[in-house]
């Protein structure tokens, strides 16, 4: 005969013992989430995550405010994600998350719009790839980032869109064998147009007529260290004077003539300068003279230097004969000064 059931034959006292048995005790939290998560598909997950936002959606919720919750989500999620995994080892649930997240993100349309939402249910950085969250901050305008920014707070925004410091990849730096070794540049940057590769001390452009190197000009030893060019200087007016008694063409004796006249100026310009200095030092020794027995210094005004110049060019007119001619130019320059100085008469 067939055995009958166990069902059958117990009774409603012995029906709630074996409820109670089978009763899971609350000190096992752990045990309970992780069998009503293996129970639970990713799609149900889904369904209700997708139920939940449709709610807030529909109380006039802007873009901004999702995107808001889904971060803020993520973050709180982040920690009590230990807690869920409490029976199981960490990786084959994240690695069945994973899968979850990867399928909906590869499949159709709707999946995709299911996925977006569960990015901030327990799924960190790490899960699923950071392009997509990228993405939907490249898909929102500037205002509505900014406004994302107040919200959350700059620091928690960077920590979320950019990551932490650690995961950023810091520039190699080249470390010098030898002090010794000339500098290491790297191939990859662009040598400058002007490169200086041995440094070369600027060349300082000196004019020892302003410098002070040169010491101060002192006519007398000037004319006695270059007093060979007077020498040659009146060679050259003579083999001037030569050129002109053989030249034929008139242009070229008067061009010889005016040279030769020059020639002739400048000496007795440099004959004059030399007796002035030689009166002056006269005069000079003189006073020293005239200290030396105890008489006080004098000092010649240019005025009275004029004065005595000009007497002693007359009286040098005076023994050539040609004091007359002189005098009478000079009347009659100050003549024609004069009729410049004086108002114009209208005739």
């Amino acid at each position: 005969m067939p055995r009958p059931s166990v069902c059958l034959a117990l009774s409603t006292s012995e029906k709630k013992q074996t409820a109670q048995k089978h009763k899971p005790s609350p000190e096992s939290p752990h045990e309970v989430t992780f069998k009503k998560s293996k129970i639970k598909s990713p799609v149900t997950k889904r369904a209700s995550n997708v139920e939940e936002n449709g709610s807030d959606d529909e109380g006039d919720a802007s873009e901004m405010e999702k995107n808001f919750a889904l971060l803020t989500q993520k973050v709180s999620l982040q920690a009590p994600q230990d807690e869920i995994s409490g029976g199981v080892s960490d990786e084959d649930v994240t690695g069945e998350r994973h899968q979850a997240v990867c399928s909906n993100t590869s499949g159709s349309d709707e999946d995709e719009n299911v996925s977006k939402p569960a990015r901030g249910h327990g799924v960190g950085d790490e899960l699923c790839p950071k392009d997509d969250f990228t993405k939907d901050l490249s898909e929102m305008s500037f205002e509505k980032v900014l406004q994302l920014q107040n919200k959350m707070g700059t620091k928690a925004y960077k920590k979320i869109a950019y990551g932490t410091m650690k995961n950023r990849q810091t520039g190699e730096t080249v470390k010098q064998l030898s002090k010794h070794r000339p500098q290491e540049i790297s191939a990859k940057k662009t040598v400058p147009f002007l490169r200086k590769v041995v440094p070369v001390k600027k060349t300082i452009l000196r004019d020892p007529r302003f410098d002070d190197l040169s010491g101060e000009f002192k006519p007398e030893v000037f004319n006695q260290t270059y007093k060979f060019i007077n020498e040659i200087r009146q060679r050259e007016a003579e083999m001037v004077k030569k050129k002109m008694k053989k030249v034929k063409s008139n242009i070229k004796r008067e061009e010889l003539k005016y040279l030769l006249q020059r020639m002739e100026n400048q000496e007795r310009g440099r004959q004059r300068q030399e007796q002035y200095r030689q009166k002056d030092l006269q005069f000079k020794r003189k006073q020293r003279e005239l200290v030396q027995q105890g008489h006080r210094p004098f000092y010649l005004k240019k005025s009275d230097k004029k004065k005595l110049e000009l007497a002693e060019k007359y009286s040098q007119l005076k023994k050539g004969g040609k004091l007359e001619n002189f005098l009478s130019k000079k009347r009659k320059r100050n003549a024609i000064k004069d009729r410049r100085r004086m108002p114009h008469q209208k005739k």
